[in-house]
Parts: C-alpha cells; sequence; structure tokens
C-alpha cells in the first residue's frame, strides 16, 4: 500500500446520525419517500436525506449493515444511519464504494434485535488514499454503474411493453371488446391502429364474449388447470458435503433478483458433472419460470436466462414450462403471477408459510386460442431475447465492478494518471 495512504477513525472524518421515526399522521401526506434502508416506502411531507448520501442500515430484520448511496431525496428512518462526511478528507462516493462489497456487518451486535450503533462506527478505522484518488477511484466504479443502472432501465421498458400487451389482450380483453363494440367492417383497420396492433393481429380475436367459470370471457378460448397448461417440477435437496469450487451452478432462491431474474451471487454453490446425469430431472432449461412456494420469500419470482445455464434447481421453488409450444415462456411467467397474487392471500400457515399443490396447481386460468398464443410468442420472443442480453451484460459489468474494486481500494491499480 503506498506511502500516501492515510489511516483515520471514521468519527474523526464523518459525523454520524440516526434517522427518525415519522409520525405516523404524516405518512402518505407529502412528496418525499421514506426510507428505511431497504426499500422507499411512503411519502412524508419533509426530508433529512439527500440523493448522494451515504447510510448504512442500522437495525432491523436482514441488510444490517449494508452501506447504501441514497438515491433520491427522502425522510430517513431510525432503521438507518447517515454519514455527514468532512469533504475535504473522504468523498461520499468512495466512501460508499468502500464498503460496497465487505460491508459493516461485522459490527452487528448479535443480539436478538440486529444492530449497529454509531459507537460502534464513530471508532472503526479506515485507510484511504488521497482525495483526488477517490474521485476517480469512485468516477471508475459508478461509470460501471451508471452502465448497469441503464441496463435495468432498458429491461424494465420491455418488461413493461410485453406486461401491457398481455394485460391488453388477456386480461382486459381489448381487441375483442373493440370488435364487439364495431358496426362496420370498415372500421377495423382504424380500431387495430388505436390499439397498436395490426389489422391481421386484430382478426385472430373473436367479436363476442360467452359465459364461463371465470366469467365472461372470449369466445371459444378456454378455462383450464394451471397444471394442464404448464409444467409445473420440484427441486432437489441436494447435500452441501456435494459442493465443489466450480462445476454445474446450484440453482438457490437467493439467486432470485428483485429484478425478476436469476443473478450469480459471492457465495454461488456448485456440483460435479456427474449431477447432470444423476440428476438430470432438476436440470433448468432457458427462461425456465421459478416460483418461491415456501418460506420467508414466499411469491418471489425468477427467471433464468441462457447465461446461467447449465444449472440445477435446489429445493423450495416450483419450475413453470408450458406443455404447449405455441406459448411462450412469457405468457406463461404472467399467468403464474396473476395465480400468485390469487394465492398470497390464502397461503397455508400462519404467516403464509407455504402454497399448497392442490390449490396451486389446480387453479383456474383462461387460455387464448392457439393462433393468438402462437402470435403473442412471437410478438415477445425478440424482447426477451434482448431483455437476455442486456441482463448478460448486467452481469459482466457487476463482476468486472467487483474485480477491480478491491484492487483499486488497495492501490494495486494505480489511478494517480488518469484524467477524469
Amino acid at each position: 500500500m503506498s506511502s500516501k495512504f492515510s489511516k483515520y477513525k471514521l468519527g474523526e472524518i464523518i459525523n454520524f446520525s440516526y434517522g427518525k421515526m415519522p409520525k405516523q399522521e404524516y405518512l402518505n401526506t407529502g412528496k418525499y419517500p421514506t426510507f428505511s434502508g431497504y426499500k422507499y416506502q411512503y411519502l412524508y411531507p419533509e426530508m433529512n436525506c439527500k440523493k448522494g448520501d451515504v447510510i448504512v442500515v442500522a437495525r432491523g430484520v436482514g441488510g444490517t449493515g449494508d452501506v447504501k448511496i441514497v438515491q433520491k431525496d427522502c425522510y430517513l428512518t431510525n432503521l438507518a444511519i447517515k454519514f455527514d462526511l468532512n469533504n475535504e478528507i473522504i468523498d461520499n462516493k468512495y466512501c460508499f464504494y468502500h464498503y460496497f462489497l465487505s460491508t459493516l456487518r461485522h459490527l452487528d451486535s448479535g443480539s436478538a434485535q440486529s444492530q449497529i450503533t454509531i459507537n460502534d462506527l464513530s471508532n472503526l478505522e479506515i485507510i484511504i488514499p488521497p482525495l483526488s484518488t477517490q474521485k476517480k477511484i469512485a468516477h471508475i466504479l459508478s461509470t460501471l454503474d451508471d452502465k448497469i443502472e441503464l441496463n435495468r432501465k432498458m429491461n424494465q421498458t420491455l418488461e413493461e411493453m410485453v406486461s401491457a400487451i398481455f394485460k391488453s389482450w388477456f386480461v382486459d380483453f381489448d381487441p375483442v371488446h373493440a370488435k364487439a363494440s364495431c358496426e362496420e367492417e370498415a372500421e377495423l383497420e382504424n380500431i387495430a391502429h388505436e390499439l397498436g396492433i395490426s389489422k391481421a393481429i386484430l382478426d385472430l380475436f373473436p367479436s363476442e364474449f360467452e359465459e364461463s367459470e371465470l366469467g365472461m370471457i372470449p369466445k371459444g378460448w378456454e378455462v383450464k388447470k394451471l397444471e394442464d397448461v404448464s409444467e409445473i417440477l420440484n427441486g432437489h435437496a441436494f447435500k452441501s458435503s456435494d459442493y465443489i469450487n466450480d462445476g454445474i451452478f446450484v440453482l438457490r432462491t437467493k439467486n432470485f433478483s428483485n429484478d425478476g431474474y436469476v443473478e450469480n451471487a459471492n457465495d454461488d454453490v456448485y456440483l460435479p458433472e456427474s449431477f447432470l446425469e444423476s440428476h438430470g430431472q432438476f436440470l433448468c432449461q432457458p427462461y425456465d419460470f421459478h416460483l418461491v412456494m415456501v418460506g420467508a420469500s414466499i411469491g418471489k419470482t425468477s427467471m433464468i436466462l441462457p447465461m446461467n445455464l447449465p444449472a440445477l434447481r435446489n429445493q423450495n421453488m416450483w419450475c413453470f414450462r408450458p406443455k404447449n409450444k405455441l406459448m411462450s415462456r412469457l405468457f406463461l411467467s404472467h399467468i403464474v403471477k396473476n395465480v400468485v397474487r390469487l394465492q398470497m392471500g390464502s397461503a397455508s400457515g400462519s404467516a403464509r408459510e407455504f402454497f399448497t399443490k392442490g390449490s396451486f396447481f389446480t387453479q383456474k386460468v383462461i387460455i387464448p386460442e392457439e393462433s393468438i398464443l402462437s402470435k403473442y410468442e412471437k410478438i415477445t420472443t425478440p424482447i426477451l431475447e434482448k431483455i437476455a442480453i442486456n441482463q448478460n451484460e448486467i452481469q459482466s459489468l457487476q463482476k468486472t465492478r467487483d474485480t477491480l474494486l478491491p484492487k483499486l481500494l488497495s492501490g494495486e491499480i494505480d489511478v494517480s494518471g488518469l484524467e477524469i
């Protein structure tokens, strides 16, 4: 490490302050979201935290010790501690990245209520390079994170596109309603244009509804059980004694990201290639859709993309695959998500601890004619492939960032000559 690095106690260069519990009567009444360190939850008429501030999750369920940089002005609750840094000595972004991978979880008191105190933080030592070097390091890492965020936003836009099509076609039945109210054949071209589809697609939809056990549905469509249209496959309780350092990726529920896709983690586990044959029934396929059906994260879903394969499914999840080749994986994923929303209110156990096969697998769903399923598949498959490309780049950028980070912080990579 360079002699230019300096050592401080955090209390010498950072003032710490707890967030405050917002007054109940003010929740949902103002323009600033409240932030616990986990997620933005409510609206509040004041703010005590600004975009770019550094905070640490101080107490609560999970995440204690995680350091974050605030993404928007907000009201910080008492579950987090705010850092007010001396920016003549330490840069906000650099401080965030310094603890980004290592976190401050080691400061957790270990008591029944997981927590970190200001005293814990104040006595912690940090070794940092000159401020100019900090800014260069932060610039390199934040540039990668900006690209990651851009890809996430692109995927969000693409997901909103396919969700909008699904809702219009298969939930609101917009094309059917439009045709049912149309009196002149010549008007259909204009109607298709208003719906954002071609006349050829509009022609695939019926022009009337009929009664079903789920109410009025487009004529010719069917009501089926979920298990009739989808394979529903279990995972396997692999033994930790079989795990090796490198081999076949084991998909665990902890790999289900908040973005809805499988992501690799720092503590991923692997199995020998021989398990592909001995446990082939648990082998994942591209775009398999998975659901956590038991435990604290019940109801969480995730799609596995080609970049994560080969992979074997672990326990505590179900895997869904269309039985009809004309049915797209995206269509099935939306069907399953709708079932999850219905089931979350009726899951067994005092705290919704698990889904039962009997009620979940037999849930009734509305299935359109094959010509419409095929058209939806042709429209959405290229979108899904673009999402997969973006997600692959996200994971590649994350790996690059996480590889560079310790080398930059330690001075192993010299950035003194970098112009920013």
